[in-house]
């Protein structure tokens, strides 16, 4: 991930925090080359999906299981970035279950049907190449065995050389039994762990199965809040500039950009005095975070990405490593503790961030206005735990402390579970704190909290020790895993325009 990029617009040389301003027609250029990395003339507030945008290796070239996190061992030039953790067998036992839940329509019964064959053949291929190591080590002792016996005159040297004679031809027949095998396990290896990381997080236990949300906790009463529409409109032209560059794009003006300020202080202050540690937080990424989050890199729909040099065009295995603008979100999380080994009785730990954060998604959300804005300021929150128990209780916790300093702005709202068809594929829970927004009739998210369990930790390496001084990976466990958006802070800011324009004696 890059914390300080610079980028080129025609003569002028901009760090990251002056690109918002350049929103004119033209292109944004890396510097020192000239390769578009950026489209500014866009539909969407400031950043284009790249749908239309050619890629710079062809489709009938690119590999079709190609992964940054996962590279098989038959390319021997290539370093593995990470050493994955993923548990075959617990993910096959109710993967028909998870997928249905879901209603996922990636995973084809005849897919599910191959994968399931495929990961029976590479675990039944270990066996064999196992049994042929221990084969090997066998002859191996046998060898020094000989030696030894010779050396002592306990064998003749024309009886040694037979036996030697013997064992080679065994080695000879393991190492063409070996090279047999090796390249069939290879093959199935790059394909299995590609589909394995496409499979979705477990479901909790709490997750509704059906279609609709279950509602935990209401606040006030919808029903009895009035506004006044034309006393609305005024506001938001004194407040809202949207902007001719796309539908969406905006800048807040007037009370609209103080409540703002002031909600990003408030919000602030409570994190700190509930025992979060401040983290700064990057906008752009690279592949490895962004794949390892669950999010799709090759998906135009799912993440907004800079087009970079192509830094892995003569590897067409590796994913190519481009750069990504998600801003606040899980991702710097991630992106943070990738690789990282934290003692276990540091644990649990909370932090949280404030910025900006870019969601593509947004893009196709029909709200209007600010609640569809694909650029928003937001407060997230992220807490790593012990276990499946700690992370049960710190869940418990957050929901409560989130339900609460929402509540303290007395707008009518309500807590639900999201169904499993709505979830992330990385999400086991998720629980939404949706605020009513008068003017839209219906209510609109402006907090969640999801539950990952050590979905994030198998995939990046981010482990814990007793002893981080005498580790080893073997003998680290995974990181349990929370993380949420505590407060959609550009929604907060509409929502408060909004009832300031409610009719008086509103019950």
């Amino acid at each position: 991930m890059w914390l300080n990029p610079v980028y080129q617009y025609g003569r002028r040389t901009l760090c990251r925090t002056c690109i918002r301003r350049i929103v004119s027609n033209g292109h944004l250029k890396h510097r020192n080359t000239d390769q578009v990395l950026w489209n500014t003339s866009a539909q969407s507030i400031f950043y284009t999906a790249p749908s239309d945008r050619p890629s710079t290796m062809s489709s009938s070239s690119r590999p079709e299981f190609e992964s940054s996190l996962f590279v098989s061992a038959m390319y021997q030039d290539d370093v593995l970035l990470l050493s994955l953790d993923l548990d075959f067998e617990d993910m096959l036992h109710d993967l028909d279950e998870n997928l249905n839940f879901r209603k996922s329509t990636s995973w084809s019964k005849s897919l599910v049907m191959e994968f399931k064959n495929k990961c029976q053949r590479l675990m039944e291929n270990k066996e064999k190449l196992k049994s042929i190591q221990n084969d090997q080590n066998r002859i191996s002792s046998a060898y020094k065995a000989i030696a030894k016996k010779e050396k002592n005159s306990s064998l003749s040297k024309e009886e040694a050389a037979k036996q030697r004679a013997g064992l080679k031809d065994q080695g000879r027949q393991l190492k063409d039994h070996h090279n047999h095998i090796i390249a069939d396990f290879h093959t199935l290896e790059q394909e299995v762990f590609y589909h394995a990381l496409k499979i979705p997080n477990h479901l909790h236990k709490d997750t509704p199965t059906v279609d609709e949300v279950k509602e935990l906790k209401t606040h006030g009463c919808p029903e009895k809040i009035k506004i006044s529409k034309e006393k609305l409109q005024s506001a938001l032209r004194k407040c809202v500039k949207f902007s001719n560059i796309g539908q969406r794009s905006y800048y807040l003006m007037s009370d609209a950009a103080l409540k703002e300020q002031e909600l990003i202080r408030k919000m602030s202050s409570d994190l700190r005095v509930a025992g979060f540690t401040h983290m700064v937080c990057p906008e752009i990424f690279r592949t490895v975070p962004i794949e390892g989050a669950g999010i799709s890199p090759l998906n135009p729909k799912e993440v907004y990405h800079l087009e970079v040099q192509e830094t892995n065009k003569d590897k067409a295995h590796i994913l190519p490593y481009k750069e990504y603008i998600r801003g606040t979100s899980v991702v710097p999380f991630l992106a943070y503790f990738t690789k990282h080994l934290v003692a276990s009785d540091d644990l649990p730990r909370k932090f949280y961030t404030i910025g900006r954060s870019y969601d593509v998604e947004q893009e196709r959300n029909p709200l209007p206005g600010l609640y569809g804005a694909p650029q928003n300021i937001c407060a997230e929150v992220a807490a790593m735990t012990k276990n499946s128990l700690q992370n049960e209780a710190m869940y418990d916790e957050l929901q409560a402390t989130l339900w609460s300093c929402l509540m303290a702005m007395d707008i009518p709202a309500r807590m639900v579970l999201v169904p499993a068809h709505s979830l992330h594929c990385s999400e086991r829970k998720r629980t939404e704190i949706q605020f009513w927004s008068p003017s839209l009739q219906q209510y609109v998210q402006v907090g969640t909290l999801s539950c990952y369990g050590d979905f994030f930790s198998r995939r990046l390496m981010f482990r814990q020790s007793q002893d981080i001084n005498k580790h080893h990976v073997s003998k680290s466990t995974p990181i349990y895993t929370i993380h949420g958006r505590w407060a959609n802070i550009t929604r907060l800011v509409t929502l408060h325009l909004e009832y300031s324009c409610q009719f008086p004696n509103n019950g």
